[in-house]
């Protein structure tokens, strides 16, 4: 695969290569290990000395800043590589023992920010009406898409006697606020000549948070006109839950398959709704008094997606009826969608890079023929079998693999 290739060496010759660099790395004990970096800005760009070496061995965080090809991976139990929505070609072997996914992948097209929770309304106060929850949003689109935010739940209504401004108001509850949705997986794109996963491989959506729950009514009483009143206010709705994230996409290119591993791209869950708060009745009978007020709770909000409804608040009650429309619960989100795992066998014919063997790296091969390292016509990707020489076996296996395109490792 001419992807694969990008430093003028066949498959075929760094396999051979890398083993051995591998053997003395493991005896040795070396670590060629990169200059990290802990930012996670993308608006910055990495010293040039934290790209790593052309035999990458990974035994603590990594992560790739651009499409990085190298000659070999081992990630080891000790190790995770996070890609950041980049590509990584692997000339040779990949084996992974640690974790390989994707974080910060927003920065470059991969999962989406999850939408954000409405806001609670809040509860009604002394003569002024309850305000409005507002604002849950739509999670933003990346390769997996992030959840929407719950809705905010309704203020519970308040109550209150005009003639007695100061003891005769009672606050309605607040409204809880939305669940923020999950953030999308990400995208994972691997190419390597033989692929040994021994671990973790994973693109998956974060889960949804919960909604929170309404705040509780109120109740007073006071002494007004030789008669004792009292009112009581409506709970708050309680916030919807954020939608799970969707899972993002995973592609593993390779010639040769070794071991698949745990290889998933998973949804997350969906964030529950919150529950209301407490509404309150009056105790004592009143007189229906112009004087005396109450309100409705506020409506709850939609979410930013068809799931996570927010509550209603509930009424306020001064006596003449016990608020019989109480706060409501907020409901759940949805649960986010899996996300995408292609597990691709590549074409160990493919010279000219168009990811299938056919008549161009045929004639690619054939302007090589007879031709050794230095000489005037030599083409390193011509070499399939490594021995130095455009030859008759070079020949025979790409022959073998006429017509190959790439297609799915389990039909």
């Amino acid at each position: 695969m001419r992807t694969c290739t990008r430093k003028g060496r066949s498959f075929a010759a760094t396999r051979t290569a890398a083993a051995a660099v591998v053997g003395l790395l493991l005896c040795a004990g070396l670590n060629a290990d990169p200059v990290t970096d802990d930012r996670h800005d993308s608006d910055h760009s990495p010293p040039i000395d934290s790209y790593p070496p052309d035999f990458w061995v990974i035994d603590d965080y990594q992560e790739l800043w651009r499409d990085t090809t190298v000659v070999g991976v081992i990630v080891t139990s000790t190790g995770e590589l996070n890609t950041r929505g980049y590509t990584l070609y692997v000339e040779g072997p990949l084996t992974n023992h640690g974790r390989i996914t994707d974080f910060y992948s927003q920065y470059h097209g991969g999962g989406g920010f999850g939408g954000s929770g409405g806001n609670g309304g809040y509860g009604g106060y002394g003569g002024f009406p309850h305000y409005p929850p507002c604002c849950a949003t739509e999670g933003s689109i990346g390769q997996g898409r992030g959840g929407a935010g719950g809705g905010g739940g309704g203020g519970g209504g308040g109550a209150w006697d005009t003639s007695a401004p100061i003891e005769g108001t009672v606050d309605g509850g607040d409204g809880g606020d939305g669940g923020n949705g999950g953030d999308g997986g990400g995208h994972v794109r691997l190419y390597a000549f033989s692929f040994d996963n021994q671990n973790v491989i994973k693109a998956d959506g974060d889960n949804g948070d919960p909604g929170q729950n309404g705040g509780d009514g109120s109740y007073g009483d006071w002494f007004k006109f030789l008669a004792w009143r009292d009112a009581a206010s409506g709970g708050g709705g309680g916030g919807g839950g954020g939608d799970g994230g969707d899972g993002g996409i995973i592609e593993i290119h390779c010639v040769e398959l070794i071991n698949e591993g745990d290889i998933h791209a998973s949804a997350g869950l969906r964030g529950l709704g919150g529950d209301a708060g407490a509404s309150f009745c009056a105790n004592l009978e009143h007189s229906g008094k112009l004087s005396q007020n109450w309100e409705h709770g506020g409506p709850g909000q939609p979410g930013g997606g068809p799931c996570g409804w927010a509550g209603n608040g509930g009424e306020s009650d001064i006596g003449t009826q016990c608020g019989p429309n109480q706060a409501e619960d907020g409901q759940p989100g949805c649960d986010g969608e899996p996300g995408t795992v292609l597990l691709i066998k590549s074409c160990r014919g493919d010279i000219d890079g168009d990811e299938d063997t056919d008549q161009g790296d045929l004639g690619l091969l054939l302007a090589a023929y007879g031709a050794c390292v230095g000489d005037p016509n030599w083409n390193s990707d011509a070499d399939l079998n490594a021995s130095g020489c455009v030859d008759q076996a070079d020949l025979g296996i790409l022959l073998a693999d006429y017509g190959c395109a790439p297609r799915p490792w389990h039909d």
